[in-house]
C-alpha cells in the first residue's frame, strides 16, 4: 500500500511538473505575441491625447464614489472591470477575463492616468494568466505616457513579511489559511513592482504598516456619497427594554479579521444576563440595500482586529451610527503627528477584546449618547471623507502629474 502511495505521490509531482512546463511555454508565446504589439502600441499612444481618468480593474464599491468625487471637479472619469462582487455591479465598463489583453489597448489610447490597486491591472487579472506580461504592464503604460496612481484596498498589501501583527495574522489564517501560505511572496513582488513604476502613491488605514513608501498620506482614501448614505430619523428610548431593545448590526466582510465570533460570544453573554438587545449578523448583502438595514440599527460593531477603520464603519458614521471598532494606538498616534487628526478626534467607540462588553453595556445604560456620538461621527465623514474632501485631494494630485493642463 505504501508503494502505491509513493508511486501515485511521483505521478502527481510528475504532471504539476508538466503542468507548470506548459503554462510557461504558452505564456512565452502570448508574451512574444502580445508585448511587441503593447509596445510599438504604447509608443504610439504616448503622442496622442487623452481626455479621461480610469479606475480599474478591481471592481471595488471605492472606485464608484471616487469617480463621482472627480465628477465635482469637472474631471472625465471611467470606471473599468473585468470581474465583479456581489457587492456592486455599478461601473461603467464590464468585460469578460478572456477580453482583457483586447480591452488593454483602448485604455493605451483612452487614459491620461489610472487609479489601480496593487494587485495590479488588466494583464494581471487576464485570462488566461501571463505570467511575463503582468510583470510588463506598469512599463508598457508608463512608455505611454499614462500617470499611475496606486490606491491600496487591504489585501493587495497586506504582507506578513512587512508586517507581522501576530492578532492579524491569526485572524487572516483562519479566514483564509492557503492565501496566507501561498500568496504573501506574491503581495511582496507586487508591491515592490508598482511602487517601483507608479508616479505617485496614495496611503492610508494600516496599510502604512506594508508599504515601503507613498507620496500622499490620508487616513483614507474612502469617500462617502452622503446622498446614499444619510441618517433617518430614528427614535432613541430613554431607556432600552425587551419591547423596545438596543438594536446592534455587524456586517463583516471576513468574519475572523473582523472579530465575528467573539462579538457574537460577548453578545450571546450579554443576552443570557439580560441585556436587551437585538442582535443582526447581515452578510453578502448588495450595496443598495444595506443603506436601509444601517439605518434602522442603533448601534454598528466593526471590528476588533485590524487596528483602523474601512469604508463600511464610514458609511455608518454617514448614517450617524456609533461604531464600535478597534483602533490601533499607533495608527491613531502617527496620524495625529501628521497634522491629519486632532487629539481626541476620532468619534467611534474604540473597543477590543478586553472592552467591548463594557462599551455595549454603557451604551444600553446611556442612550442619550448614541444621538451625541452619531452626530460627531456624521460630522467626521463629513470632513475627513466626503466626495468633495476627496475629490480635491485626488484632483491635486492629478494637477501636479500635469493631468489637468
Amino acid at each position: 500500500m505504501s508503494f502505491l502511495i509513493f508511486i501515485k505521490k511521483i505521478i502527481l509531482f510528475s504532471w504539476q511538473k508538466f503542468e507548470y512546463l506548459c503554462y510557461t511555454i504558452f505564456s512565452i508565446f502570448l508574451f512574444s505575441i502580445f508585448f511587441p504589439l503593447y509596445f510599438f502600441l504604447a509608443i504610439i499612444s504616448r503622442f496622442t491625447k487623452k481626455d479621461k481618468v480610469g479606475f480599474g480593474p478591481e471592481p471595488l464599491i471605492n472606485n464608484v464614489h471616487h469617480k463621482k468625487a472627480l465628477s465635482l471637479y469637472g474631471i472625465k472619469t471611467e470606471t473599468f472591470v473585468n470581474h465583479i462582487y456581489w457587492l456592486s455591479d455599478d461601473f461603467d465598463i464590464i468585460i469578460k477575463r478572456s477580453l482583457s489583453y483586447i480591452y488593454f489597448i483602448y485604455c493605451l489610447f483612452s487614459y491620461k492616468a489610472i487609479f489601480f490597486y496593487f494587485n495590479g491591472g488588466l494583464l494581471s487579472f487576464a485570462y488566461p494568466n501571463n505570467i511575463f506580461l503582468k510583470k510588463t504592464e506598469p512599463l508598457l503604460l508608463k512608455v505611454a505616457g499614462i500617470k499611475i496612481i496606486m490606491i491600496p484596498y487591504g489585501g493587495d498589501v497586506q504582507n506578513f513579511n512587512a508586517h507581522n501583527d501576530v492578532v492579524y495574522k491569526y485572524a487572516y489564517i483562519t479566514d483564509y489559511p492557503t492565501f496566507v501560505k501561498k500568496q504573501m511572496k506574491y503581495i511582496e513582488n507586487r508591491v515592490k513592482l508598482w511602487t517601483k513604476y507608479a508616479h505617485w502613491i496614495i496611503a492610508g488605514c494600516d496599510w502604512v504598516n506594508y508599504l515601503p513608501y507613498w507620496d500622499t498620506l490620508m487616513l483614507a482614501h474612502f469617500s462617502v456619497d452622503n446622498n446614499k448614505w444619510f441618517p433617518i430619523e430614528t427614535i432613541i428610548p430613554d431607556k432600552f427594554d425587551k419591547t423596545r431593545p438596543l438594536r446592534i448590526l455587524h456586517a463583516p466582510n471576513h468574519k475572523a479579521i473582523k472579530g465575528t465570533d467573539f462579538i457574537e460570544k460577548i453578545i450571546a453573554e450579554l443576552q443570557a444576563e439580560n441585556y436587551p438587545i437585538e442582535y443582526s449578523l447581515v452578510q453578502k448583502v448588495p450595496n443598495d440595500k444595506l443603506v436601509s438595514i444601517v439605518q434602522n440599527a442603533d448601534i454598528v460593531i466593526d471590528q476588533l482586529i485590524i487596528g483602523w477603520y474601512g469604508i463600511f464603519a464610514l458609511e455608518a458614521m454617514s448614517c450617524k451610527k456609533p461604531v464600535f471598532i478597534y483602533i490601533n494606538p499607533e495608527l491613531e498616534r502617527m496620524y495625529i503627528m501628521a497634522g491629519l487628526l486632532e487629539l481626541n478626534e476620532l468619534p467611534c467607540v474604540k473597543s477590543d477584546h478586553n472592552t467591548l462588553k463594557t462599551n455595549i453595556i454603557n451604551m444600553i445604560d446611556n442612550p442619550s449618547q448614541i444621538g451625541e456620538i452619531g452626530t460627531k461621527s456624521y460630522d467626521f465623514v463629513n470632513k475627513h471623507h466626503s466626495l468633495e474632501y476627496v475629490g480635491k485631494v485626488f484632483s491635486d494630485i492629478l494637477d501636479k502629474l500635469g493631468c489637468l493642463n
